[in-house]
This record gives C-alpha cells, sequence and structure tokens, in this order.
C-alpha cells in the first residue's frame, strides 16, 4: 500500500463510519420513518374471548390499513408492513372477522361497528385495546357466500 492510498482510505474512513452508523441506527428502528406505534388487544363477542379470527384497521384519510390474527384467547398484535409492526396514529375504522368455522363448511362472518364507532390508535401512549363486538351495542353481522 501506498503513501498516496493510506491518505486516501483515511480521508474516505470517517465518512464511511458515519455512513455506517447512520445505517446501523436506521436498521434498529430508531426514529421510525412509517411512524407506527405498537397496538394489542382483546376481542369480545358477546362479553366472551373471540376464539379465533382477524381484526382489521382502516386510518380514516390516507395510511396503509394494519390487520391482526385474533388468538384463541380473543388477543391480537396489529401488523401493517412487517409482523406486529403496529399501527398509524389517529382515528381508524375497525372490521372484526369470524372464519374458525370455515372448515365446518359455514360462511366466514364479518362483524361491521355502528357507523359512528371509531378506534383511536394514540401516538405516545398505551395502546391496548378492548373491542366489545355485540348485537345489542349496535354490530350487524354480514355473512360472506
Amino acid at each position: 500500500m501506498t503513501f498516496r492510498n493510506a491518505l486516501e482510505l483515511r480521508r474516505l474512513f470517517p465518512s464511511g463510519c458515519l455512513l455506517f452508523v447512520i445505517l446501523v441506527l436506521s436498521a434498529l428502528g430508531c426514529g421510525d420513518s412509517k411512524g407506527l406505534v405498537p397496538v394489542e388487544g382483546v376481542v369480545l363477542i358477546e362479553g366472551a374471548p373471540m376464539p379465533g379470527g382477524k381484526i382489521l384497521l382502516t386510518p380514516y384519510g390516507k395510511g396503509k390499513p394494519s390487520a391482526g390474527m385474533i388468538q384463541a384467547d380473543g388477543t391480537f398484535s396489529l401488523s401493517t408492513y412487517s409482523m406486529n409492526d403496529g399501527a398509524k396514529p389517529g382515528q381508524h375504522r375497525v372490521l372484526v372477522i369470524d372464519d374458525t368455522k370455515i372448515e365446518e363448511n359455514q360462511p366466514r362472518i364479518t362483524w361491521e361497528p355502528p357507523k359512528d364507532f371509531v378506534i383511536e390508535v394514540a401516538a405516545n401512549e398505551d395502546n391496548s385495546l378492548k373491542i366489545e363486538v355485540s348485537s345489542a351495542a349496535g354490530w350487524k353481522q354480514v355473512a360472506d357466500d
């Protein structure tokens, strides 16, 4: 290695180091450019945990919807771009889909909330949601054929 090559490497090293630090910090999620926040919760159907299905939150205005698989105990965690990365802060419409009986050749049931039902996802707060689905509260069942 010549002296000139050594000087060139020394000159490039600080900027290469800075680039490396920037790449590592962005890979760790520092300053998430998508602006998502973690969201988890539980879905209750007529007071009991929903034993499976899906939940879909669609933001009012612009933004990609987020979805989650409802576990056997009714709990879920939302994903938008990657597993469990959360949802966009703001107000959302919600759909709850019960597809637990499809294997029994029964139709999938989509629960639609009342028109004024809004889910608020907060930017800097705990987003543990409790979604209580019931006919008495105005939720409607729509069977998919």
